[in-house]
């Protein structure tokens, strides 16, 4: 049994250091629920599938913001949900992404290994 470290559990000092397989997990997790919002958000505004996940998720926010009248309100607000929804399923794979970077390269999902080269 591990010693904790003064002022925290051991369960508080495990949870710090992430193993960079549990983090791949998480980003899996988290991508694909991400992949999921944009495929809502494109069901729901008949989006085609050519743009890229980003370009859609721009085109929403773009589409909310000029505030079209003849927008059903229920429609409207839905959109606005897919999208913080989806805004905070990201900045969970960005900071994933930031913890296996700092791990080093071995710790990061080949994906995102191939995208940076």
């Amino acid at each position: 049994m591990r010693a904790a470290a003064p002022g925290s559990s051991v369960a508080d000092n495990e949870n710090i250091v992430a193993k960079p397989d549990d983090l791949k997990k998480k980003y899996a997790s988290a991508a694909t629920l991400r992949t999921k919002k944009v495929d809502e958000i494109r069901e729901l505004l008949a989006i085609p599938p050519d743009p890229n996940d980003e370009e859609a998720v721009e085109f929403i926010a773009e589409w909310l913001e000029t505030g079209q009248v003849s927008v059903r309100a229920e429609l409207k607000a839905k959109a606005q949900r897919l999208l913080r929804e989806w805004q905070s399923i990201h900045m969970t794979c960005v900071e994933i992404q930031c913890e296996l970077d700092r791990l080093g390269e071995a710790g990061r999902p080949l994906s995102l290994v191939k995208k940076q080269r």
